[in-house]
């Protein structure tokens, strides 16, 4: 894979097969596009070797196949199953770290952008974020046209972020309340950390329905907290014996969500990008709910 087909020009192919002295030009992608379609042209302009060119992948818009049929491209349907990358584009890095998280976050508010405008409205060095871009285009989440980067696969992409970061790892204890409204026990648990000067945030769900007016929950409070102290007290001061009684739900955090937190209707919670990052961890169970996430993120962008 990645194979230059010249020692004059300096233009590389995915796979070249050669008969005798006659090549075959082959490029693999996931969706088919004129970016593709005009690179095997070009190859088969420069190198003169080059008898056929083909463009292997899993979609193909009509435009793209009678394009392809009229400059006389061959096209190969690849089943679903098959996973397309480059060696020249290894997937590095976690998607889920607190930089990469803002950058992919920032794709799904603004759509096509470039790379410098990312690193700029982030605050993101440009290395770092040409990095989380290469990984997520090696991965077949990204796509480049020219300066733009676009988002191309958002399923597969929330499918890695869950796979990467599932919420149940970070899961210590989950106890029954004897609360009947989830958030009163939002706001007694906020109350009674500030009154200890303890660090608790409300996270998931019901912040989820305090940023977005979505996710709403009956029977379940999810919350940070980090100290195992302060997890003591909270379950032995809030734990009944109450059947029906609502539940909390305690998880030890993986990074700072304390500084970026705030407080809405008198209830601590997780930033919005923490929160949209926790309902991606919670998988398939909370996968509608994402999906209204990020269109939501994308509306309020403007």
């Amino acid at each position: 894979m990645d194979i230059r087909v010249s020692t004059e020009y300096p233009v590389r192919v995915d796979l070249m097969i050669e008969e005798g002295d006659k090549r075959i030009i082959v490029e693999f992608c996931r969706t088919a596009s004129w970016d593709k379609l005009s690179h095997l042209l070009l190859v088969k302009e420069l190198d003169k070797n080059v008898s056929k060119v083909i463009l292997a992948g899993r979609l193909f818009p009509d435009s793209i196949l009678r394009a392809a049929k009229l400059l006389k491209v061959g096209i190969i349907q690849l089943p679903d199953n098959i996973f397309i990358q480059k060696d020249n584009l290894r997937p590095r890095g976690k998607l889920t770290s607190e930089k990469a998280w803002k950058i992919i976050l920032y794709l799904f508010e603004k759509g096509p952008c470039s790379i410098r405008s990312i690193s700029k409205s982030n605050n993101i060095s440009y290395g770092w974020t040409h990095g989380v871009i290469t990984n997520l285009i090696a991965r077949d989440f990204v796509d480049q046209n020219g300066n733009l980067v676009k988002i191309t696969d958002m399923q597969g992409l929330l499918n890695a972020v869950a796979w990467e970061r599932p919420l149940k790892e970070l899961e210590k204890t989950e106890i029954t309340t004897s609360f009947y409204s989830t958030h009163d026990l939002a706001r007694t648990l906020t109350a009674w950390a500030e009154r200890r000067g303890s660090t608790v945030v409300m996270c998931a769900y019901i912040a989820s329905t305090l940023h977005f007016g979505l996710g709403v929950r009956s029977d379940m409070v999810q919350c940070y907290i980090d100290d195992m102290g302060t997890m003591e007290t909270v379950r032995r001061e809030f734990s009944s014996e109450i059947k029906n009684g609502i539940k909390l739900k305690i998880y030890k955090p993986d990074r700072n969500v304390l500084d970026n937190s705030l407080t809405m209707d008198k209830i601590r919670i997780t930033s919005k990008d923490q929160t949209v990052l926790d309902i991606a961890g919670l998988g398939y169970s909370g996968r509608d709910l994402l999906l209204e996430m990020v269109r939501s993120y994308g509306a309020n962008s403007t």
